[in-house]
């Protein structure tokens, strides 16, 4: 029973860390961004009176952090289709593969674990190194569990175990393994 409050703070003592990070670096971010941030007026060329409208581009920094902030007040519907539209409009961010684990948590938390499934099945396609794979292991597990899957559910926890020995998921897929004997 330690073990499992152990495990569960933390998984909590994890996600607060994300969320540190995320709130520092849409601040940081912002605070660089103030000077652009909005509509800027700009004048025509000399001998007109006109102004054009300048819209800023899509932030992507601000638009991952939003869609953060969505899972973690528990709006996951609105979570997901944030998440798609960063990932859409924000390929090559750094921060896509969380957006997509994020996406399969959201997915997850709302009990449509065919969508999670499919969501952490593409970070690990597509992020083989991610360091959220692990992570994302343990909720294909529990994804297939939750549908009543038990040998897939074995088959991701016991790859998490072999491929993640040593840490707290692994610990978890280890714990599951044993009741799905």
């Amino acid at each position: 029973q330690l073990s499992d409050q152990l495990s569960a703070l933390q998984e909590q003592f994890n996600d607060l860390m994300q969320k540190v990070d995320a709130i520092y670096r849409a601040t940081h971010d912002r605070k660089i961004l103030h000077g652009s941030a909005g509509s800027s007026l700009t004048p025509n060329p000399p001998g007109s009176s006109t102004l054009i409208e300048h819209k800023p581009s899509f932030d992507c920094s601000a638009a991952y952090d939003d869609a953060f902030i969505l899972v973690r007040q528990g709006e996951y519907q609105k979570a997901i289709d944030s998440f798609t539209i960063f990932i859409e409009k924000c390929k090559s961010h750094e921060l896509v593969e969380n957006a997509l684990y994020w996406t399969g948590e959201a997915y997850y938390s709302l009990e449509q674990y065919d969508q999670a499934i499919a969501e952490f099945n593409k970070l690990i396609s597509t992020y083989k190194s991610s360091l959220n794979t692990s992570r994302a292991l343990y909720k294909l597990g529990r994804s297939h569990q939750e549908l009543g899957r038990k040998s897939k559910a074995k088959e991701f926890y016991q790859r998490l175990v072999d491929e993640f020995g040593g840490t707290l998921e692994a610990e978890q897929a280890n714990e599951r393994l044993k009741e799905l004997k």
